[in-house]
């Protein structure tokens, strides 16, 4: 049985209780393609706390362990910024910094300890997030930049439904996986942030329920 590297340990333990979520959502991405041989896919929410950051930092990781191809793992949740203490990486710049044009792609990119397949770009110090900052020309070609980089590309985006900038990141990416949360989630907002991705033109890979006690947690393609 491979070892698990002692610098994940703390995020090993944190993951256990999503481990057979995110294991089905990494594999469910593996065989997908996208635009110019790289994978797209943003993973967001109806609300917050729906525990997307951690789905999508354990799919990142699990995509980057099993495939051994190139995987950049993207925090944009600049309000409640959390992979930075997840992952146990070193403060510094990041993605408001990136979009905010203070700092370059290469500055913000962390190699993850541990996982040589896996670069992280954390969201950087916690802020509120700025209205239109995404769409600007500035922050719209770093992000053409940096969602080029690895066979995968995994997006933390904030919660759909409250946040104008997750609309914006719609443009960037290839497919959604939509976390719910387990007797929070309504219905009629899932059906209204389902008609967001379908307006966009976006693919949605599956649904993701979340915090809910069952051996089939994971529903599957939308």
């Amino acid at each position: 049985m491979e070892t698990e590297p002692a610098t994940l340990s703390n995020f090993e333990r944190l993951i256990d209780t999503v481990r057979p979520l995110a294991d089905t959502v990494w594999s469910n991405l593996a065989p997908l393609n996208g635009r110019e041989g790289t994978a797209r896919i943003m993973v967001t929410s109806v609300e917050g706390e729906s525990g997307n950051t951690l789905i999508s930092t354990a799919c990142a990781l699990g995509l980057a362990r099993h495939t051994r191809q190139s995987v950049t793992l993207i925090e944009a949740n600049l309000l409640r910024p959390a992979v930075s203490s997840f992952l146990e990486l070193e403060s510094g710049p990041g993605f408001g910094d990136l979009v905010a044009g203070t700092s370059s792609v290469e500055a913000c990119l962390r190699p993850m300890p541990g996982c040589p397949d896996l670069m992280v770009l954390p969201a950087g110090a916690g802020r509120d997030p700025i209205r239109g900052e995404l769409a600007a020309p500035e922050a719209r070609e770093a992000l053409t930049s940096l969602f080029s980089k690895g066979r995968y590309v995994i997006l933390d985006a904030p919660p759909l439904l409250e946040s104008n900038g997750a609309r914006t990141l719609l443009e960037h990416v290839d497919g959604v996986v939509l976390v719910l949360r387990a007797g929070k989630s309504r219905k009629d907002r899932v059906r209204e942030a389902a008609d967001i991705i379908q307006k966009a033109g976006v693919e949605m890979h599956g649904t993701v329920l979340n915090r809910f006690r069952s051996p089939l947690p994971f529903t599957g393609s939308a």
